[in-house]
Parts: structure tokens; C-alpha cells; sequence
């Protein structure tokens, strides 16, 4: 196995003139997956992100893995065993990174929008079996307000307890990334795509722009795969002479708050129908705090920009916090952070957006393929769903025997005794390395503030994983923007004594850095007051 993952950013651009395999365009959970299914097969795989690792959908989800529990209510039964099957394939293979989350439902006689108590139980007896585990079972509204005091208690039936899991989206896109590289791949962030195009020969070019260098390269490449999500329709695509017809894309906005724990402090997830119009949000304690989403609506921001939550949305969700959580006298002022992610749904042409399907959908012509669509969850599958299209136009002659091309093989790591600490914490998230990086670190491993990240943990970023901004690090290789108050300002100055040695950057860069976080916090993952 060649590792890729050392090379600096200037020799990967160096190493780009020579033909490849295929070109991945897309450094989300659905690229990812793509890169490393393919680098593990024996493709010479090249991944392209026109802007940070994770920077769109995939650091900006509900943080779920699960299978989709409202897609039965919509028939998609087909959609939720495979999401279910991935569900528990991420929780049994990802070293910990995955974890399972158990979940209250609480139903009331009073809420009309939401289904009634005897489908819910069917629901969640369906979603079970299709995971093929028996696993729910009901709660009395006495159980259940011993679990969740805080819950408004009128009207309250009862309610039922299920699980699904919980992820850091970031943290495992650029995991998966990082594994591509172990098979030999190279990813490069901050390379635009300026275009695609297909010559009479069948080879596909592909040009890029270096965001950083500002230098722009023709690459070529046998097969080339579009996992771009919604921006998709945004990469220039010439197949004999002719553009290629977009994807049927439906922009949809997801965005949550995030609160501190100690204002909403639940222990469990707990899902909820809003009182509105019965659509699910979700309450779930992540990371030393606590998130409420999602909303769902058309996006029409422009998709250049982070989107950034509208006071309807804060609103809505503030409704729902208000009905159920009436005695925490919640307010936007508890508010530590926003953020809202754009999700690729395949449109359908319904009227909801909640209504449009979640299944991906993929396009093929002639050595292009183009994937969107789809759930975090469901990466894997969609990857190999690509590379059976790859493999048809592409074979290898002498493919490699995979036993888990995805994680590291846990029997190859060391046992870790706490795995709440330090190095068990290394152990689930990182690389098996970085476990000899915390001996040189030890005096770095407390914790940041009230949050679970620790000092070192924002080391080993800034020197390991290709932190090219200030808000690389500190929103999606950390997630300290989103969980400490004002995006972390007050620790900037540690930050740079601890981070700024290990960048390489001048005090001129820094600054310059820090002021650019600064705004992008205040526009896209601050609440407007």
C-alpha cells in the first residue's frame, strides 16, 4: 500500500501531469466514498474539492446515521433497509466513530398534526424488522418525564424509545478521505474545476484551478465522476460537443440551532412532530452540547456563499422549543451557534420538500458519471453503486483483494481501556498514529472549554490534515466554532500561540486568517439578535 497522505500540497500539484485512472470532483461524504472505494480497488484515483474537505453538506447534516424512519411513512421501504443495513455496518466498522444513539418519541392526545400513537408503534415495529433487531418499546408518560423532565407534561400520553446513530460528518468524510490516500490516492483540496470535456480520442479533461497557488491545470483521466452534490449543475460538461443535461436537482436548506447543554439538556435524542405541519425535528445531545433541526425548504441563496439560517427558520424551530420545552423559557440569546447545509435532493416535482425523495441517482455516459442525491448514511452503498458503473467501462485486470478498504483494521490498533479518554478519543476519531503524537503532546490533551475537543486535538489538525484557513480548523477538522461561545473568539489568542508554529504562517497570514473566520462565523453560524 502507498501511502499519498505525506505529500504536501505542491507536490500533489506536480504529480497531477501525468494520466489518471479516474478524477473524483466532490470532497463530500459521497465523493469520499467514491475515492476510496475506487483507490482501494487499484484505480490511480485523483479527488478534487473546490473548496475544504466536508465544507458543504457534509459537515452541516443532523449529525445521524439512522435509516430514516419518516421515508416508511412515504412508502420508501427499500430506501430505509439499506439505510438501515449501513446504519449498523458504520456502527460495527468504524472504530467508535459511529455510535449508536438511543432516541425518545413522545406522543400527545393533543397534537393533531402528528401521526397517531398506533402507526408510530407499527412504524417503529417496521423499522426494526427491517433492521433485523427488535429494539423499541414503549414508555408510559411517567417513564418517560423520568427520562426528560424538562418535557411538557400536558397532554403527554406516553412515548416510545428506538435508537439510531450518531456521527461527526466532517470528521468521518475527511476519515475517508485519508483512507483513499492509504490506498494510494491523491486528494487535493481548494481545486476548482473550471470544466470537463470529452476529445474525439475518448480520454476526458479535466481543468482545474489551484485556489491557493492560482495556477490551473488540464488533467486527464479514462473516467470521471461528478459527486459535486448541488453544485453539480455548476461544472461545465462537454460530451461530443455538446453540453450535458444537468441533473434534476432540488437545493433544499437544512438548518439547526445549537445550544448549550445546560439549557437543553437532554441525554437522549429526542424526536419530535412539529406543531405546525407533523414534520419531524430532531433534539439530540452532541458533542457537550445540544442541536435542534431540521428545518427543509428551497434554497435560494446563491451557492458561492456558506448558507446562512433566516429568522422563518429560527422561528419555526423556536415554536416547536416552545411547545414542548415551555418551563426552560428558551431564547435566541441561549443560542451558542447556527448552521444550515444544503442538501442534493433528486426532485420529483413535488409540491413538499419534505415529500421529495431521498435516493440518489446516477447518471453514465461514456466514462462521465454523475451522483447526487442520497444520505450520509448510504455513502458506501452509493460508492459501490458508482464503481460498478467505473468497472463496466474500466476494468481492472488484476484488482486488489479488499477485506475493509473503509477503516482501519481494529485487530492492527491497540486496545484502548477509557474510551472517553484522551486516547480513546484519538482512537475512534483519528488515525492509528496520532495515538504516539499524544506522548509528545501530553500537556495538551485537556479539554476546550466545556467541550469534549482538546488542545491537541487541534495540533495534530493544523499539521496533519491539510489546513489550508483558520476555518478549516476550528468548524469542520474541530468543531469549535460551532460549541464554544461567539465561534471560540475569546481562545483565538491561545489558539494562534498553540496552532500559528505548526501552520507556518506569518504573523500577517494569521491575522489576515483570523479576521476571515471572524466574518464567516458572524454571516453563517451566528444567530441575528
Amino acid at each position: 500500500m502507498e501511502n499519498n497522505e505525506s505529500l504536501s500540497r505542491e507536490e500533489i500539484w506536480q504529480a497531477l501531469d501525468t494520466p489518471f485512472d479516474l478524477v473524483v470532483i466532490g470532497g463530500g461524504i459521497t465523493g469520499a466514498g467514491v475515492f476510496c472505494a475506487a483507490c482501494s480497488r487499484g484505480y490511480k484515483t485523483l479527488l478534487l474539492e473546490q473548496a475544504d474537505f466536508a465544507w458543504g453538506t457534509s459537515s452541516r447534516s443532523s449529525k445521524l446515521v439512522h435509516g430514516g424512519l419518516r421515508y416508511l411513512r412515504q412508502g420508501k421501504l427499500c430506501l430505509t433497509y439499506e439505510s438501515l443495513h449501513e446504519r449498523e455496518w458504520l456502527v460495527q466498522e468504524s472504530r467508535g466513530l459511529v455510535t449508536e444513539l438511543p432516541l425518545l418519541l413522545p406522543t400527545y392526545s393533543t397534537h393533531s398534526k402528528a401521526p397517531s400513537r398506533s402507526a408510530i408503534h407499527l412504524g417503529l415495529a417496521l423499522y426494526d424488522l427491517l433492521a433485523k433487531g427488535w429494539r423499541h418499546r414503549d414508555l408510559s408518560a411517567h417513564a418517560l418525564l423520568q427520562r426528560l423532565p424538562e418535557l411538557e407534561s400536558g397532554g403527554l400520553r406516553g412515548g416510545f424509545w428506538f435508537h439510531d446513530a450518531q456521527v461527526d460528518d466532517a470528521r468521518l468524510t475527511v476519515n475517508i478521505i485519508q483512507r483513499g490516500n492509504d490506498w494510494g490516492g491523491l486528494a487535493q483540496n481548494y481545486a476548482q474545476v473550471k470544466w470537463v470535456r470529452q476529445l474525439p480520442h475518448k480520454k476526458w479533461h479535466v481543468c482545474v484551478r489551484d485556489r491557493v497557488g492560482d495556477q490551473t491545470v488540464v488533467i486527464e483521466s479514462k473516467v470521471v465522476v461528478n459527486a459535486t452534490g448541488v453544485w453539480a449543475d455548476k461544472v461545465p460538461v462537454v460530451w461530443k460537443e455538446k453540453p450535458l443535461a444537468p441533473l434534476p436537482l432540488r437545493p433544499l436548506r437544512g438548518s439547526h440551532l445549537v445550544f448549550p447543554h445546560d439549557r437543553l439538556p437532554v441525554k437522549e435524542g429526542v424526536m419530535l412532530f412539529h406543531p405546525q405541519d407533523g414534520r419531524p425535528v430532531f433534539i439530540l445531545p452532541w458533542e457537550g452540547a445540544t442541536l435542534i433541526g431540521t428545518t427543509d425548504l428551497d434554497h435560494t441563496q446563491d451557492l458561492s456563499e456558506e448558507p446562512h439560517i433566516t429568522s422563518p427558520e429560527v422561528n419555526y424551530l423556536f415554536v416547536l422549543l416552545d411547545k414542548f420545552f415551555p418551563r426552560l423559557s428558551l431564547s435566541p440569546k441561549d443560542v451558542l451557534s447556527v448552521y444550515s447545509g444544503v442538501r442534493p435532493v433528486i426532485s420529483n416535482g413535488q409540491k413538499d420538500p419534505s415529500a421529495e425523495s431521498r435516493a440518489e441517482k446516477i447518471i453514465h455516459k461514456n466514462g462521465y458519471i454523475a451522483v447526487s442525491g442520497g444520505k450520509l448514511t448510504t455513502f458506501r452503498a452509493m460508492a459501490n453503486k458508482v464503481m460498478r458503473r467505473v468497472e463496466s467501462v474500466l476494468p481492472l485486470s488484476h484488482p486488489k483483494t479488499m477485506v475493509n478498504p473503509w477503516f482501519e483494521d481494529k485487530g492492527t490498533l491497540p486496545a484502548v481501556s477509557d474510551p472517553h479518554s484522551a486516547a480513546g478519543r484519538f482512537f475512534s476519531r483519528y488515525r492509528p498514529e496520532a495515538a504516539d503524537y499524544l506522548k509528545f503532546f501530553a500537556g495538551h490533551c485537556s479539554p476546550i472549554l466545556e467541550t469534549p475537543f482538546l488542545w491537541v486535538e487541534l495540533l495534530w489538525a493544523a499539521e496533519e490534515e491539510a489546513v489550508v484557513h483558520l476555518d478549516d480548523l476550528l468548524l469542520r477538522r474541530t468543531r469549535v466554532g460551532l460549541l464554544t461561545p461567539q465561534g471560540g473568539q475569546g481562545l483565538l489568542p491561545q489558539i494562534r500561540k498553540l496552532c500559528q508554529p505548526v501552520l507556518g504562517w506569518d504573523d500577517a497570514r494569521w491575522e489576515e486568517e483570523q479576521k476571515r473566520y471572524v466574518e464567516i462565523w458572524k454571516r453563517s453560524y451566528a444567530i441575528a439578535l
